[in-house]
């Protein structure tokens, strides 16, 4: 019954659309070299993406050793590395609709015009 619902989720379109949003979100901050350090620093932690995103990886890792974007074997991030500030990262690909609300109101944090 669980593996049901999780596959339910994973097949769902509507979780592709606010991953694809949040591609589109982070390539403009890219794009305007508009994220701060702060919010890097937030993006790299594990805890505070639960409390901002309540999802359960951090959105952004640095790109270290090459080796990086899986998590337990499963892919976790997508492979295009993002620019900020000089460093690139990743970004989690582990997007649902449940995220979507947290996901909007944190772009109006980072951006008070989006």
């Amino acid at each position: 019954m669980l593996t049901e619902s999780k596959n339910k989720r994973k097949e769902n379109p509507l979780n592709e659309a606010i991953g694809k949003d949040v591609q589109k979100f982070f390539r403009l901050l890219e794009l305007h070299q508009d994220l701060r350090e702060p919010f890097i620093q937030e993006l790299c932690s594990k805890t505070k993406c639960k409390q901002i995103f309540n999802i359960n990886y951090p959105v952004l890792i640095p790109i270290l050793s090459g080796k990086e974007g899986k998590i337990n074997g499963y892919k976790r991030y997508y492979s295009e590395p993002y620019n900020f500030n000089g460093k690139l990262y990743m970004l989690v690909n582990h997007w649902f609709v449940s995220n979507k609300s947290h996901f909007s109101k944190w772009q109006r944090i980072v951006l008070p015009i989006a």
